[in-house]
């Protein structure tokens, strides 16, 4: 694992996440299944007073700005969205972890990749008013580095740290809720963009017959919408081969679709013929370019299965967990320092269809990657991210005999480690799950395909799992299985398996097992807070 070097690490919010229900955000839910915000330092353009007195303690006091007005967007908007602490190159070409106060402390958006860590950035400057001060706070789009909103906020020199705070907690006020100012700026763009949409959106194909001979013809009618239901009007619906930031997107298989590009009508529909191919089955296949909210490339895809009905799966999944460790308690007064502090967040949701194919008779669902793509799994939406940042300080270890010092020795330098991933377009989770048997209970298994986490890459993310899943009778999970009544629907079986629970309690594996991990933990002072969570809805046409 590569280390990440440490400059003025100071903990504010670091890399922190909130609830996913945003009850409190104005916003649409559904679009913003993984809505990350990087929050960059301001850009203090006053030049450094030659004075060494006490306007100087009022010029330095200009970079805590950064560092009050994060914490506190943090605070008022962490129920909505993601906040990831970006790493910045330094002078050796190097990504390290830069959180800090200072000249050296400033973390700008030109010294890093925004749209690595997130859709938006938050970003902006400190200047020079006449005698005074300005404050510009600002809520960029990550890729296109377009404003979303801004504020700017007037104050004057102080040396007083809770002044500085003030102002910088108003402008962090006066910008929030970030949901409401990142709505009103689609909203906008998408009315005056033809090629702009928030994404997460579907495309419906209904073919006019559903069962078709080879050679066969039949009309078939799209419509394209927009997560919250907005009708994409004059876009163009494609059905052949594709690709988006240079990976393939597959298109139409066991037939044609004439003409391969279509455009939609005011109300987000257009029509185009599909001719049935020599194989028993085939899988329409649409998709449309767009320019996400953060500007960068995005995707809507629509599938439609012919002469055979897959197994419909949509997997959500979301993780956070941070551990505060200070393992020389334990063997004070002899080893000092060396606190730790690491944090874990992990975003997934897709979407897919699965054809079984020589399955064992108690597997109802297994999807292998690479292999399966395009044979027997379509994969409608695959994305997802992890972020990873550790902490340690300086250790020592001392030896006293008789109140007098005989020994010192540092065990380990202060150091961070940082890392953050995504899926891996076209090469897919690895998903199974099980029916119930003699032996094992129900139970679904989720292996996560993201960069960067091996533990054989050059980066991993320490001990955390790259793996989830839900079994049958264990704490916080349920399994349900119901019967699909709707005559209309062309599956017969719904199976919904969810997984709830708070990590870092380890109270009830202690009475289960008569451990002592709780206590154990205790005498190291080591705390683990977090919550898990998964959801699994497969539908089946048996």
């Amino acid at each position: 694992m590569r280390k990440i070097a440490l400059i003025t690490l100071i903990i504010f919010m670091a890399a922190h996440v909130g609830a996913q229900s945003c009850t409190n955000c104005s916003t649409c839910e559904n679009c913003n299944k993984i809505l990350k915000i990087a929050p960059f330092s301001l850009n203090v353009l006053v030049p450094k007073p030659a004075d060494t007195g006490v306007v100087l303690l009022q010029w330095r006091q200009l970079f805590w700005l950064s560092t009050f007005a994060n914490s506190k967007l943090f605070e008022l908007n962490r129920d909505c969205m993601y906040f990831i602490q970006p790493l910045v190159k330094n002078e050796d070409n190097e990504e390290v972890l830069r959180v800090g106060m200072g000249e050296s402390g400033l973390v700008l958006p030109e010294n890093s990749n925004p749209s690595k860590y997130g859709d938006y950035i938050i970003t902006g400057s400190v200047s020079s008013s006449g005698s005074n001060y300005l404050m510009h706070l600002e809520l960029q789009a990550a890729c296109s580095m377009k404003k979303v909103a801004a504020v700017d906020v007037p104050f004057n020199p102080s040396s007083d740290p809770e002044y500085v705070k003030q102002i910088a907690e108003q402008a962090a006020t006066q910008l929030s809720p970030l949901a409401d100012k990142i709505n009103d700026f689609i909203q906008r763009e998408r009315k005056s963009d033809n090629e702009f949409a928030w994404g997460g959106g579907n495309i419906t194909i209904k073919p006019k017959k559903k069962k078709l001979a080879t050679g066969e013809e039949t009309e078939i009618e799209i419509t394209m919408k927009d997560c919250d239901g907005y009708a994409l009007s004059n876009r163009k619906i494609n059905f052949s081969r594709g690709t988006i930031s240079g990976f393939a997107i597959l298109g139409t298989i066991g037939g044609t679709v004439t003409p391969s590009i279509v455009t939609t009508d005011a109300n987000g529909k257009a029509k185009a013929k599909f001719k049935m191919g020599s194989g028993k089955t085939a899988m329409i296949r649409a998709h449309h370019l767009f320019k996400k909210p953060s500007g960068c490339e995005g995707a809507i895809y629509g599938l439609q299965p012919v002469n055979g009905i897959p197994v419909k799966v949509e997997v959500e999944y979301d993780l956070v967990t941070e551990i505060d460790s200070d393992p020389a308690s334990a063997f004070l007064p002899i080893i000092e320092g060396g606190k730790e502090n690491s944090y874990f967040t992990r975003v997934f949701h897709a979407v897919f269809y699965y054809y079984p194919s020589d399955k064992p008779d108690n597997m109802l669902l297994l999807v292998a990657p690479e292999e399966k793509i395009g044979v027997n799994t379509v994969f409608e939406k695959e994305e997802g991210f992890f972020f990873y940042m550790k902490s340690q300080k300086e250790s020592q270890a001392k030896i006293f005999l008789a109140g007098q010092q005989v020994y010192e020795e540092k065990l380990t330098d202060a150091n961070s480690e940082a890392n953050y991933g995504s899926v891996r377009p076209g090469h897919p989770s690895v998903f199974a799950f099980y029916k119930k048997d003699e032996q094992e209970p129900m139970r679904f298994s989720i292996l996560f395909n993201f960069k960067n986490e091996e533990e054989d890459n050059e980066i991993g993310t320490g001990s955390f799992p790259s793996d989830a899943g839900v079994r049958e009778g264990e704490e916080g999970a349920k399994i349900i299985k119901k019967k699909i009544t709707d005559t209309e629907s062309p599956y017969k079986t719904e199976y919904i398996a969810e997984l709830n629970r708070k990590l870092g309690d380890v109270s009830s594996v202690d009475k289960l097992l008569g451990t002592h991990f709780k206590e154990i933990r205790e005498a190291l002072n080591y705390k683990e807070s977090g919550k898990e969570h998964l959801r699994i809805r497969m539908l089946m046409p048996y």
